[in-house]
């Protein structure tokens, strides 16, 4: 389940939760947290990643969506 914090600008979610970006790549995670305006994102519980055939895996991960 998901909870979009409005003032914050920020989106937290648990669960199993996955993201899939326009590109194929793909983010699971147990727990999720994204601050949308700074692009800050933790998540955090069998974290997977997957993009063109790479897989990585790990119990964490902090990122930037910001950056190109």
């Amino acid at each position: 389940s998901g909870k979009w914090h409005t003032a914050a600008k920020r989106f937290e979610a648990q669960s199993r939760v996955t993201l899939s970006g326009t590109t194929g790549a793909q983010l699971t995670a147990d727990r999720l947290s994204w601050e949308l305006e700074t692009g800050k994102l933790l998540a955090e519980g069998n974290v997977v990643i997957t993009d063109e055939g790479t897989r990585v895996t790990g119990q964490r991960l902090v990122g930037d969506t910001k950056l190109k």
